[in-house]
């Protein structure tokens, strides 16, 4: 800045733009524009030769602007004043602890960012099924165990679950089912099968009667194995058995026997014939009485069918009859008639009892 730009404040003797309005030392109020060039104030008030000079050679402090100052310039280098330099030193240090607080700010905010853990999909700790091969009609049990999910859902008609459970199962074909756990970051699903093995009926291993022939005095047995059935039964006149065994028969003739194994899918049937050399004793297919419940003195039928007897002869006085017929009764209290049929390898018998009220 050229001398010509600069002035000695008449307060202080500070320096001062030619164009400053105040003082930036003392605050004091300048009126350059008072001053008129050649214009010379009226002793005593001329200065010294020496003010001319630069400091210390400072003019009085005068308490107002002198118009005579104009000409008293200072030509050496200009410092910046004292309260300028304050200003600027506070404003610095506003402007450095102003950086200070807004980079705090953001290293704590993302600090903060960082430390929130992302959200992640659930996790299926288990899904399965048990036993996991059935065969239909049997029951499964399908169990499952979930974390992290705000919703669970297993399909084939299950539905929403909680996140942790079983659900019983009795499907009909094999069948696989999915189970889908969902939350806010997505979903994770997993499967499992049930097998269902195909229902067939039963096997016969097998069925057999030994010794296949005897006579009339002689018995055979019966001896069976069946796997997969239910329920077992054999006929003429032994009923229901267990899936393995063994039974005595005594047939008074010829005689076949037919086991029947049942389930779900089904019978299976076989047979086994015990054969009575000579023929065998007579057999009686039928023996009944009809009613059989009457009042005293009121008339029932007896009636027979019989096969191979050459005599059969009914008790109570009836004497001899046919190998099939009937007969009308009275009884007068309750009794039990009884039907012999006889051949050359021995007899047979049966009875039916009447009641009387």
């Amino acid at each position: 800045m050229s001398t010509s730009q600069m002035r000695y404040c008449p307060n202080c003797s500070a320096l001062v733009n030619a164009d400053a309005k105040f003082c930036g030392n003392c605050g004091i109020a300048l009126n350059w524009a008072a001053q008129q060039p050649g214009w010379n104030p009226p002793p005593p008030y001329h200065p010294p030769p020496q003010y001319n000079q630069p400091p210390p050679y400072s003019p009085p402090a005068w308490g107002k602007a002198n118009p005579y100052w104009q000409q008293n310039v200072y030509s050496g280098p200009v410092a910046a004043p004292e309260k300028s330099r304050s200003r600027i030193l506070l404003v610095s240090l506003l402007v450095i602890a102003l950086v200070l607080i807004i980079g705090g700010v953001i290293f704590a905010t993302s600090r903060n960012f960082s430390a929130k853990p992302a959200a992640r999909i659930p996790v299926v700790a288990s899904f399965t099924v048990a036993p996991s091969s059935i065969t239909a009609g049997q029951s499964a049990i399908l169990s499952w165990d979930v974390s992290g999910a705000t919703s669970v859902a297993i399909d084939q008609g299950i539905g929403t679950v909680s996140v942790k459970g079983y659900q019983p199962l009795s499907p009909t074909v094999t069948t696989t089912y999915t189970i889908t756990a969902t939350n806010s970051a997505g979903s994770t699903t997993a499967t499992s099968t049930v097998t269902v093995n195909k229902l067939s009926v039963p096997v016969i291993a097998g069925f057999t009667a030994e010794p296949a022939t005897i006579n009339t005095t002689q018995s055979a047995t019966l001896q069976w194995n069946i796997t997969g059935a239910t329920s077992v039964t054999i006929s003429p006149g032994i009923g229901t058995v267990s899936p393995i065994g063994t039974t005595v028969v005594s047939p008074n003739a010829t005689t076949t026997y037919t086991i029947t194994a049942t389930n779900e899918a089904g019978s299976a049937t076989a047979t086994a014939t015990v054969t009575m050399a000579g023929g065998g004793r007579p057999v009686i297919k039928t023996f009944s009485a009809d009613p059989p419940t009457v009042s005293i003195g009121q008339a029932c039928i007896l009636r027979w069918s019989v096969e191979g007897a050459t005599a059969v002869i009914l008790d109570h006085g009836l004497g001899s009859s046919g190998a099939s017929g009937s007969i009308v009764v009275y009884p007068l209290a309750t009794e039990t008639y009884v039907l012999t049929a006889i051949n050359g390898n021995g007899d047979t018998t049966g009875s039916v009892t009447i009641t009387v009220k």
